[in-house]
């Protein structure tokens, strides 16, 4: 691989998908057979995975499992370079370390996120489309670039706290991981998730090319890494919270609003709502595990000289921002946490709060689960009847997953993400909102359509996988 340094790398050629393509699908009727194309598509992405595989591991006194999954790959399909058979990545997802979990529950929690992601992808692509159909600034090479498939791997240790101390283990480990994507010659590229980081990936980039979380400063053979994506994921959130809010409030002025969860995107989005200027400025109510690490944020955001929007800037326990909802009048709730804030007891006191109508948080899979991996359909019911607009996490949180292209062969890394990232989820958010409050159809449902008409234009423009005909 080393014949490909410091070449600009371009990407073989394909006929994207249209906007007009895609919403053929979208506008379909239950009874068509576009529609029962995406019901196909549904079906597979829930119980047929592309590529699984587990591996056990003893590095020392530490022991677990490698579980890698790749959900679909249908959109990733063409990722060569240019005039040559070189894999450059068919799917993207990150690489979380868990633990307190079985390996067959790490298991399913990794195929729910590579679903996930494969819905996120699809929405990617359906929003650059947006801004393709609108006009707006956006590239051929771009666009290509968000033509990717999805994946997730979670490893699984016996010690947590362990694993973040000793940087032997964490060196053998990620070797391990690396080898092990490196083995699947660009079906899986990968970076960083909870509990993982550049640092991390600095490891396996010393072994396979199929990374895209490295320090932006290392040279890279394949993908170039662009580090952090935490602040574009809090741009997308802040921009589909604000056109959102615009909806349904009228705006964020005076808001009260409700962050579960001040890590990397968390306190980004906080930073990032007290940098505008406002009529009256909202309110502020910040939760975490680590209180002080909520506590420090709040501190920060204090300075009015950095954050001029900042208002009140109140810090309280996660149990008490959901439990304590109604008496704070909380009006917009945005769980950034790891996963499934939104579960069956936790909605429950949340819908009791007449005054919240938005949630919008950075979160993956923020509401619980069924044991096929499914949405808990009841959970969305309560909070859209309740008459709470949630909006679907792929469609707010995407700003990870677009910036990570900027490392993508044809791409370069210039910033622009951040852009399409703002003014693609102006467009794509209420897009949603509005079919959802037309049709009647839970936001989850309709975020869901259009991923897979997405996919399905695909399907239709470049004909179905080998792997998927039977």
């Amino acid at each position: 691989m080393s014949i490909l340094f410091n070449m600009e790398l371009q990407p073989r050629h394909v006929e994207l998908p249209t906007f007009e393509e895609i919403r053929a699908f979208i506008d379909s009727d239950s009874c068509s057979k576009e529609n029962k194309k995406l019901r196909v598509i549904e079906e597979r992405l829930v119980h047929k995975p592309f590529f699984e595989k587990s591996i056990s591991y003893q590095i020392g006194n530490f022991k677990g499992d490698i579980n890698l999954v790749v959900n679909d790959i249908t959109l990733g399909q063409h990722n060569f370079l240019k005039e040559s058979d070189i894999a450059y990545g068919k799917s993207v997802g990150g690489c979380r370390v868990v633990q307190e979990l079985t390996q067959e529950e790490t298991m399913s929690e990794a195929k729910n996120l590579a679903r996930a992601m494969t819905r996120k992808e699809a929405l990617v692509y359906f929003m650059g489309s947006l801004l393709d159909h609108e006009k707006k600034e956006i590239t051929y090479d771009q666009l290509r670039s968000f033509l990717m498939g999805g994946c997730k791997t979670a490893i699984r240790v016996n010690d947590l706290e362990a694993y973040k101390k000793d940087k032997e283990f964490q060196h053998d480990l990620f070797i391990r991981f690396g080898l092990e994507v490196n083995s699947l010659s660009g079906l899986l590229t990968t970076g960083e998730d909870a509990n993982t980081g550049p640092e991390q990936f600095n490891i396996v980039h010393k072994v396979t090319p199929y990374v895209f979380s490295q320090s932006p400063e290392l040279e890279s053979v394949l993908l170039k890494g662009t580090g952090n994506p935490s602040q574009i994921t809090a741009e997308g959130l802040y921009s589909s919270m604000a056109t959102l809010a615009k909806e349904i409030f009228g705006g964020l002025d005076g808001k009260v609003i409700g962050i579960y969860g001040t890590g990397n995107v968390g306190s980004f989005l906080a930073k990032r709502i007290c940098s505008e200027r406002y009529h009256k400025a909202p309110i502020l109510v910040l939760a975490d595990v680590i209180t002080e690490r909520a506590e420090k944020l709040a501190d920060e955001l204090r300075d009015k000289d950095i954050y001029p929007g900042a208002g009140q800037i109140l810090v309280v326990s996660p149990k008490y921002l959901i439990e304590g909802s109604r008496n704070m009048g909380i009006e917009i709730f945005s769980p950034n946490a790891l996963h499934s804030t939104l579960n069956t007891a936790s909605v429950a006191h949340l819908a009791q709060n007449p005054k919240l109508k938005l949630i919008c948080g950075g979160e993956n899979i923020q509401t619980e689960r069924n044991h096929d991996g499914t949405t808990k359909i009841e959970i969305e019911e309560e909070l859209f009847y309740g008459g709470i607009y949630h909006a679907p996490d792929p469609s707010v949180n995407l700003g990870g997953a677009t910036y990570v292209t900027e490392g993508f062969p044809g791409r370069t890394r210039d910033g622009s993400s951040k852009r399409i990232v703002g003014e693609g989820t102006r467009l794509l958010a209420p897009q949603i909102y509005h079919r959802s409050m037309e049709s009647g159809l839970l936001p989850f449902e309709v975020a869901n359509k259009i991923g897979l008409s997405v996919i399905a234009a695909a399907e239709q423009k470049w004909g179905k996988l080998e792997a998927y005909r039977n």
